[in-house]
């Protein structure tokens, strides 16, 4: 238990109750509001009608709830849904999990950071880490176009750009009589580094299984070279993680790379 009420987190878990309402405390377990209630207040160490009182200061961003739907949204309560909007449910749903696990959950470190004492200088440092990934990511990207041109991508067929449709892929690769397959680019600076799937591409990659192909193209800008793995949802365990905007992705660390075999 905490040793003080950790408000960041029950502002989370009180912004996931209103956004999904009931379905929100069936699928985590609970039974009841009274239930999960009493569960939070626990974990959190604050009083239940507390919890409730945080759920209920959303209620103006959602049809469903009828509570305090004429008081306007506060400063910190407009803050967390605007951190929180784009945070699809089951991402949602990881995050309030972990920090009802404990205090010690590296997230609520995350949030307390965020809602409450983030220093000045950490937004312009990780726009920066952002904008070097995105110029890593389209070199790789236009590299396999000029490889594939050149048939040296390790894939015969039409190459369909799909970069800018958001489907969770880079590219569709069409072969008459063969299944379309799904292609994701990823780039790294070195010869050696970890990769970020989006929650989309890695949904993507989970449902079409082995027509799904991640291709890794190491050291962009100096001597690059390819590794090819076929259907990385069944070969890759990344860990979800959520970062201070709040984004999420899956995170494949170098070292769990090095262990797959290439399929060239």
């Amino acid at each position: 238990m905490p040793a003080a009420p950790d408000r960041s987190a029950v502002a989370v878990v009180a912004y996931y109750f209103a956004r999904f309402d009931k379905g929100a405390i069936q699928r985590l377990g609970y039974s009841t509001w009274r239930e999960a209630y009493a569960d939070v207040s626990a974990k959190l160490d604050v009083k239940g009608s507390y919890v409730k009182n945080r759920r209920d200061g959303f209620d103006p961003l959602f049809a469903w709830r009828r509570g305090w739907w004429q008081r306007p949204l506060s400063t910190s309560e407009a803050h967390i849904h605007g951190l929180l909007a784009d945070v699809d449910e089951e991402a949602l749903r990881t995050l309030v999990a972990r920090l009802l696990d404990g205090p010690d959950a590296p997230e609520v470190r995350l949030l307390d950071n965020l809602l409450i004492n983030a220093p000045a200088e950490s937004k312009p440092r990780q726009l920066q880490t952002t904008n070097q990934r995105s110029i890593t990511g389209a070199v790789a990207e236009n590299l396999f176009i000029e490889l594939h041109s050149a048939g040296r991508s390790s894939f015969t067929g039409s190459l369909i750009d799909r970069r800018q449709h958001g489907d969770g892929y880079d590219f569709l690769l069409q072969n008459d009589g063969h299944p379309d397959q799904y292609i994701e680019l990823k780039g790294t600076a070195g010869q050696s580094g970890g990769v970020s799937f989006t929650p989309k591409e890695w949904r993507v990659a989970q449902s079409v299984g082995i027509r799904y192909w991640l291709v890794i193209i190491s050291s962009v800008h100096d001597e690059p070279s390819l590794q090819v793995i076929n259907n990385p949802a069944a070969s890759l365990q990344p860990r979800q993680h959520f970062y201070t905007v709040i984004q999420t992705s899956w995170q494949v660390p170098a070292t769990q790379l090095a262990t797959i075999p290439s399929h060239l």
